[in-house]
């Protein structure tokens, strides 16, 4: 009889991470159909908003959502994606909303760097 080789243990995301994942991915799809089709209320609310913002984050909110998806399947990109994204969000809401708003929004790569931190090393 031949031994089996050991099988590897499979990988585990943490309850937090694919609630946090799941909640960013309905988030964002709803976000971008958000700036889509309300566009003309967020150019109200927000008057300083150049008017490519709107589309643009828009398409970022898209790419999110995709990038969550990339999470949720093991794929260190869409982690990377993500914060790049969030710094694009960051400096059209500088533009829009000032710094101190545009600081709050890093508040969710903050916490999807600390979710994701443990499993970084099992991610491909």
């Amino acid at each position: 009889m031949t031994p089996r080789p050991a099988q590897p243990a499979p990988r585990q995301r943490g309850g937090c991470l694919t609630v946090f994942l799941v909640l960013m991915v309905l988030g964002n799809l709803l976000v971008a159909l958000s700036y889509f089709f309300g566009g003309a209320v967020v150019r109200e609310s927000v008057p300083a908003l150049p008017e490519w913002a709107i589309p643009a984050l828009g398409v970022l909110g898209l790419a999110n959502a995709a990038f969550a998806i990339a999470i949720l399947r093991w794929k260190r990109w869409g982690a990377i994606g993500f914060a790049l994204s969030s710094l694009a969000v960051f400096a059209i809401n500088w533009i829009g909303l000032g710094p101190l708003y545009a600081a709050l929004g890093l508040a969710g790569v903050a916490f999807l760097a600390i979710l994701v931190q443990p499993i970084w090393r099992e991610m491909e």
